[in-house]
C-alpha cells in the first residue's frame, strides 16, 4: 500500500506530545497495564464462578463485568484501543485508495 493514510502515526505524535508535556513517559503504560489487569481479572472471575455454578458478583453478572471491561478499556485506550482502531481505519482506507488508483481514478 502507498501509505497515504496515516492516522495512527498522527495519534502517536499527539500521545508523545502529551507524555512530554506531563513529563511522564510511563503514565500511559502504567494505565494500560492496570486496565489490562482489570479486564483479565473480571473475565477470569466470571469464568471461574460460572465453572463452579455460582453467581458472579452476587447475581449482577452482566452489569459488573460490563463495568469492569469498560473501565479497563478506558484505561487501555490511549496506548492500545485507539491505535488499533486507527490502524484498521488506515488499512481499509489505504486499500480503498489503492483500488481506486488501480482502476484509473486519480487520487
Amino acid at each position: 500500500m502507498g501509505g497515504d493514510l496515516n492516522l495512527k502515526g498522527g495519534w502517536n505524535t499527539i500521545l508523545s506530545a502529551i507524555e512530554a508535556a506531563t513529563g511522564s513517559k510511563a503514565l500511559f503504560t502504567v494505565l494500560s497495564v492496570a486496565g489490562t489487569v482489570i479486564v483479565i481479572t473480571a473475565v477470569m472471575a466470571t469464568l471461574i464462578a460460572k465453572r463452579r455454578g455460582g453467581q458472579v458478583f452476587g447475581g449482577h453478572d452482566n452489569s459488573k463485568i460490563t463495568g469492569a471491561v469498560i473501565a479497563g478499556a478506558l484505561l487501555v485506550a490511549p496506548k492500545v484501543v485507539i491505535p488499533a482502531a486507527l490502524w484498521v481505519i488506515d488499512l481499509v482506507g489505504n486499500a480503498v485508495i489503492q483500488v481506486l488508483r488501480n482502476s484509473g481514478v486519480g487520487i
